[in-house]
């Protein structure tokens, strides 16, 4: 399964609070399918979040966002395919569930392919004995961002039998730790892509992210 997971700031200089969203790529497991990004579903799509969403609490996974002129239609945080790896003022962080005593195995992500097939790879195998989680997130050097003029989150992803370009709005996150429900887009700190939850190989290519209006 693959989490989207953002960070705010509760206010400047105060506790965060994470808030979590999460897309499934094939409903029927019970024919044998299975969630992003693991084992490859022939005919597999990509669905749109559930209105119901999940949060796993010790995840501590984030990606972060990218300040750009009002004016512009998407706050672009990555565009691997435009040779923008990150937009400035913004870094790549990468870590599993080894870093609370779990067992998941993260492949060191790099930047693979070259022109629009360019895009930044996260893989690895996700052990739920202990964790069960890898996750990339993108965070903003210092400080917070006011994303509020924008809906929310688009994401180009790539996995082993399918490919889509998701739009998931700020009310679909919930809360995940203690604190407010509701995200605070004014006060935006990361976003983290996480594949986790299930026993699987998890392998995704991350083509581009940002906010959109």
């Amino acid at each position: 399964m693959l989490w989207f997971i953002a960070r705010a700031a509760e206010s400047p200089g105060v506790r965060t609070d994470r808030y979590a969203s999460h897309c499934q790529a094939d409903r029927d497991e019970r024919r044998g399918g299975s969630d992003l990004p693991g084992k490859a579903v022939q005919d597999r799509r990509l669905y749109p979040p559930p209105r119901r969403f999940l949060y796993i609490d010790r995840m501590k996974m984030l990606l972060l966002f990218v300040a750009l002129p009002l004016s512009s239609q998407a706050m672009i945080l990555a565009d691997f395919p435009a040779g923008m790896p990150q937009a400035d003022g913004w870094t790549w962080e990468y870590f599993s569930d080894r870093v609370m005593g779990g067992r998941s195995e993260l492949v060191p992500p790099g930047i693979t392919g070259a022109g629009g097939d360019r895009v930044l790879r996260l893989s690895g195998t996700v052990n739920t004995k202990g964790g069960g989680f890898i996750q990339a997130r993108i965070r903003r050097e210092k400080g917070a961002v006011d994303a509020s003029s924008w809906k929310g989150i688009e994401a180009t992803i790539e996995w082993p039998g399918g490919k889509a370009t998701l739009r998931i709005p700020w009310s679909s996150f919930e809360g995940a730790s203690a604190g407010r429900r509701e995200l605070r887009p004014e006060s935006l700190q990361s976003v983290a892509l996480v594949a986790g939850e299930k026993d699987f190989q998890a392998d995704l290519s991350i083509y581009r992210i940002s906010f959109y209006r």
